[in-house]
């Protein structure tokens, strides 16, 4: 009896599964728009704004970063690697890249099945220099 329960309870899961448990990067799939912001142990500051990212359905990511101190605009490379999918309503996704600049980022995406709100928040780092990355969906 036991094995029966479980065995249905299990086959049921893999059944009730959404479609995103193909493919559950799809659903950072957008716009993304923030600020990043960087400091050394000395005070001065590095500020990029606005930084722009566009994720595909893969977890690709590509963008552009406005360098408050240079005025130039610099390109974003990244992808998203390991997701967590938490009972099919909740998706955390681990992404990593550069700025073509040479400043490197970590950060996690956020987002949760019918809500069209999407975050992104992570830490930045360039020669001696760290701080935070923030990023909201358009």
């Amino acid at each position: 009896m036991f094995q029966t329960i479980t065995t249905v309870l299990v086959a049921s899961a893999f059944l009730a599964s959404p479609a995103l448990a193909a493919n559950p990067k799809k659903i950072f799939a957008g716009n993304y728009d923030g600020i990043a912001e960087l400091e050394n142990k000395l005070g001065d500051k590095r500020f990029y704004s606005p930084v722009r990212f566009k994720i595909t359905r893969d977890g690709a990511i590509t963008g552009t970063a406005k360098s408050y101190q240079t005025g130039k605009l610099v390109t974003v490379k990244g992808s998203i690697g390991k997701v967590t999918d938490m009972f099919g309503i909740r998706f955390l996704g681990k992404a990593s890249g550069t700025f073509s600049d040479g400043t490197k980022w970590n950060a996690e995406v956020e987002a949760m099945k019918g809500v069209s709100a999407k975050a992104i928040r992570g830490k930045a780092r360039r020669d001696g220099y760290s701080g935070t990355l923030s990023l909201t969906n358009l």
